[in-house]
């Protein structure tokens, strides 16, 4: 770096210094001075000169008088451009919020017609913009007679507004009563203090609904000509309701569009027409939407066919019934070692055992852990590794709901297990209907897990002895 030569003006530091200008008022006679002073500490300067007052001047021209105009002109844009140079309209003065980009006012400017043009004096230049105040509002609410109000508190900056407000309670409505529901039993099992109500596998049977509140307005032009009668029903996958009520129009060339209430478990609708009351007899539509509460008839020729004399369409209710909460809990069985039986032979599965659970008032799958001793030979790349299935169901076909991979060592642990090599996207969840046994269940096969000496290749030589073999299986309640 090369060093500054003798004179040299030299960058030292730089300061962003607020600087205060004063004038001390001396004599017109006085000497003219040509110096200043200019003192500066920390960030703010003093800048002190001479201020000289000369003679008064000769009096100026009177100035026109303002005249504030209230003509109701709301912008710049719009005021008037027919005024004259004349003493009549020089001084018109018209005011202005000055508003930013945000729609905020920031200032007030006036335009002064000077004779030639108008010109805008701002009332005092716009300041920064002030604080936005945080404001708490707050709601209590008065049960019974009262009277409402609001209270205030907090800081300018953050104030706080409490509204009290006096709201009369409306009447109580009555409270249904649970047990003269159709979908709830209290007579089978009158419930006790604690019980919860629980689907346990029963449902009711009631017939469909037909459709209500059918009616019929004119929907402009069609191939309608006459007096025509109509009537819906609903239909499910069990059949078809018997007609709602009928509706008639008479038409000339036109078309009708009919409307009807919407029926709950219903898939679908029909509607029939006739010419006569009582005699519809022509299919002109199938609506395959339970949710189509709607359809224009413009005259479509249909087909010959009457509405059912009789509800063929059945729905399913669920039935809920007092149920204790323990019978809700998941319950442990076991499988003794006196429900195995020992087996020496050559086999591929080979049964060894079954366990039957007594049937429950839920729909349940069964969670398996247990363990047992397994010897032989079979035909595999692990010729020495006996293992078992555990089947839920049926003895050779069922659901695989556990397996057991056998070791050198004969031993044979037991876990759920789902899925196969032939299946093995298989898997369970809480409402998938995958190994589950009804609620209340009358087939006692339903509810057995049989236990399989398997291996997933050829047929091997299987030596096995119950002794200490055991299997533990939690019964865990599952959506139906």
């Amino acid at each position: 770096m090369t060093s500054p030569a003798v004179g040299d003006t030299v960058l030292l530091q730089s300061y962003l210094i607020n600087t205060r200008v004063y004038g001390v008022v001396v004599p017109g006679s006085s000497t003219q001075e040509f110096t200043a002073t200019y003192e500066i500490q920390g960030d703010q300067g003093t800048l002190t000169m001479a201020a000289v007052v000369g003679p008064q001047g000769p009096a100026g021209a009177s100035m026109f008088l303002l005249s504030l105009q209230n003509d109701g002109v709301e912008d710049p844009a719009d005021l008037p451009q027919n005024l004259t140079n004349s003493t009549a309209d020089i001084g018109k003065t018209w005011l202005f919020d000055d508003i930013d980009a945000n729609d905020d006012i920031i200032g007030t400017s006036a335009y002064v017609w000077y004779g030639t043009t108008y010109r805008r004096l701002m009332f005092g230049s716009p300041g920064p913009p002030g604080p936005v105040p945080i404001i708490t509002p707050g709601v209590d609410l008065i049960q019974g007679p009262g009277n409402s109000f609001v209270a205030t508190g907090g800081t300018d900056y953050e104030p706080t507004m409490t509204f009290t407000l006096a709201v009369p309670p409306g009447p109580q409505g009555t409270a249904g009563a649970l047990a003269l529901c159709p979908d709830v039993d209290f007579t089978s099992n009158p419930p006790e203090p604690g019980d919860v109500l629980g689907f346990t596998g029963s449902y009711l049977d009631q017939d469909l609904p037909q459709p209500t509140n059918l009616a019929v307005v004119l929907a402009g032009s069609g191939s309608l000509t006459g007096t025509f009668y109509w009537v819906a029903t609903a239909t499910n996958a069990a059949g078809e309701t018997t007609a709602s009520n009928e509706v008639f129009l008479t038409l000339t060339s036109e078309s009708a569009t009919l409307t009807w209430t919407r029926v709950n478990g219903a898939t679908g609708y029909n509607i029939y027409r006739g010419t006569g009351t009582g005699a519809e007899n022509k299919l002109i539509t199938h609506i395959g939407s339970g949710a189509t509460v709607t359809y224009t008839d413009t005259g479509a020729a249909g087909s010959t066919q009457s509405p059912p004399g009789s509800n063929t369409a059945a729905v399913q209710y669920p039935i809920w019934v007092p149920v204790a909460l323990n019978q809700l809990l998941p319950s442990p069985y076991s499988m003794p070692e006196a429900a195995f039986s020992a087996f020496t032979g050559i086999s591929q599965q080979a049964p060894i055992g079954s366990f039957t659970i007594p049937p429950q008032p839920f729909p349940w799958t069964p969670i398996v852990w247990g363990h047992i001793g397994a010897f032989g030979l079979e035909l595999s790349v692990n010729p020495l590794l006996i293992g078992c299935e555990v089947l839920l169901g049926n003895p050779t076909g069922g659901t695989m709901i556990a397996r057991g991979f056998g070791n050198s060592l004969g031993e044979v642990n037991i876990m759920p297990h789902y899925s196969t090599p032939y299946s093995p996207a298989v898997a369970l969840s809480p409402n998938n209907g995958l190994a589950v046994v009804p609620a209340n269940n009358t087939n006692p096969a339903e509810s057995t897990i049989y236990v399989n000496l398997y291996n997933d290749g050829e047929l091997g030589l299987y030596v096995y002895n119950p002794t200490d073999s055991q299997i533990f299986i939690m019964v865990m309640p599952v959506s139906g």
